[in-house]
């Protein structure tokens, strides 16, 4: 499976495609360069929400989201672009974009990875598992890491002036307030983890403007 990943263009697609094209973008980021800082964002907030656990299962999660987290946009490299938030989430039929672009993708993915030996087989279960078939827990927590990554990159821009990010910058605090919410229910509910540090840790965030202080 290595040789396939190594010889073959994903990665080479991953560093080419740049987010926000449709839009003026000062510091232009790739689709490389943000799953980076999401896998980051990921490995951190786990320790502030799950600790130090020494729980089979609760370490074992924890690696699938930073497996998830390394490749939750590489389905990009599949389709080939970047799609927007405005295009991906619109009111009108966000959802079935979003469900045709996965078909597409989970299509694809099972045809570049056919005809394997066995050995490769256990790899491609893993990538599956991180790719197109993944844990409906573990998309909440890359989640929230996500938009993470959104508000540094909307801070950045504003910082430097660019106003196109503005309104981006006010969806993006909504995002993750709803997002970092879902992940503490869901560490309540299957982990029986009280959140309140984390919360307060992204509220924060939040409550600061683009230079890091408060906004009220």
């Amino acid at each position: 499976m290595i040789d396939k990943i190594v010889t073959r263009s994903y990665l080479k697609r991953l560093d080419n495609i740049i987010q926000w094209q449709e839009r003026d973008v000062f510091n232009k980021e790739s689709v490389s360069q943000h799953s980076f800082k999401v896998s980051v964002f990921t490995r951190v907030l786990l320790d502030d929400v799950f600790g130090d656990s020494h729980d089979f299962q609760v370490e074992r999660f924890k690696l699938d989201c930073v497996t998830h987290a390394i490749f939750h946009d590489w389905d990009e490299a599949i389709f080939l672009r970047d799609v927007s938030h405005s295009i991906k989430y619109n009111e009108f039929n966000g959802r079935d974009v979003r469900n045709a672009i996965d078909e597409y993708v989970n299509h694809e993915f099972s045809k570049e990875f056919e005809n394997l030996d066995e050995q490769d087989r256990v790899a491609y279960e893993t990538l599956r598992k991180s790719i197109v078939d993944v844990d409906p827990k573990v998309k909440i927590v890359v989640k929230v890491a996500d938009w993470l990554a959104l508000l540094f990159f909307c801070r950045r821009e504003l910082a430097l002036g660019n106003k196109n990010f503005t309104a981006t910058y006010k969806y993006c605090k909504q995002g993750l307030f709803k997002a970092a919410a879902n992940l503490a229910d869901m560490a309540a509910e299957y982990y029986n983890i009280d959140s309140g540090n984390f919360l307060n840790s992204i509220n924060k965030l939040i409550e600061s403007n683009v230079y890091g202080e408060t906004d009220f």
